[in-house]
């Protein structure tokens, strides 16, 4: 019944791999009562939807998907949470955005040229384990990001090493990192700005553009939390915010260009 993986047993991973190669012309069907450690789809037949059916889906370490569109039940809690790095390869897709109520947890995501992710609605959680490339979300110019009016939270609360994003729009992002002596750098993968279309949260950690002349804008609020702080002193980019609340303990550390506010929080543009 399509099922390449049915599970009503019990399932012991040992750390090792397990690869579904398949090439079918109906969905393909993969138990998620299983914990499995690392996880690859290769999925190229006429049919290329891999489901993650029965439970919310956790993978241990790592997942590859090298073909195919992978996604767990269309209900709300079917969460997926991969605890290691998740590398989405051409012709590759993840797509948590069937259902609401449903989240996605990574240790770092790469979407590789051609490679797609079509993030949930709720919250996209990359728990900052770096890539070999130091970073916790790498989307390439030619992969596509799909944000859905979503939030990405970056960082754990725990992590301290420097990481990077590279990716032009977001929706909600929250960076949480462990303290001051995090960095989280924003590295747009095409032109020279990168976009919150909504609102950026900074609830810990230090954040600023890779590029000093790069231009940061959030359409919503920015909020900056105590011990958090954003930007450099040698940034000289366009901020362009709809508002600034900065928080007893929370630092701005202002352009040498030019920070415009557009509208108001509660009644302040800055506050």
């Amino acid at each position: 019944s399509n099922k390449a993986i049915s599970n009503a047993g019990t399932f012991t991973n040992n750390d090792g791999t397990v690869v579904i190669d398949i090439t079918n012309s109906n969905k393909t069907m993969v138990d998620a009562r299983a914990t499995y450690h690392h996880l690859t789809i290769n999925s190229d037949g006429s049919n290329k939807d891999v489901e993650l059916n029965n439970l919310a889906a956790t993978v241990e370490g790592n997942l590859t998907v090298q073909e195919g569109k992978v996604y767990t039940y269309a209900t709300s809690g079917r969460h997926l949470t991969v605890t290691g790095h998740v590398s989405i390869e051409s012709g590759g897709e993840i797509d948590m955005n069937n259902a609401a109520g449903k989240n996605a947890t990574f240790g770092s995501l790469k979407i590789q040229s051609g490679g797609t992710y079509t993030a949930t609605s709720g919250t996209t959680f990359i728990l900052s384990e770096l890539s070999s490339s130091g970073f916790a979300f790498d989307s390439h110019s030619s992969g596509t990001f799909t944000h859905n009016n979503g939030t990405v939270s970056i960082g754990n609360g725990t992590t301290a090493a420097e990481t990077h994003i590279a990716e032009n729009t977001f929706y909600n992002l929250i960076i949480n990192s462990n303290s001051d002596s995090k960095l989280l750098i924003f590295r747009p993968e095409s032109g020279s700005t990168v976009t919150v279309a909504n609102d950026l949260t900074m609830t810990r950690g230090t954040s600023y553009r890779n590029n000093v002349s790069d231009t940061l804008t959030v359409t919503g609020d920015v909020s900056i939390a105590s011990g958090s702080t954003l930007g450099r002193t040698n940034d000289t980019g366009a901020s362009n915010f709809g508002s600034l609340t900065i928080a007893s303990g929370g630092t701005y550390v202002a352009t040498s260009g030019t920070t415009e506010i557009t509208s108001a929080a509660s009644n302040y543009a800055i506050s």
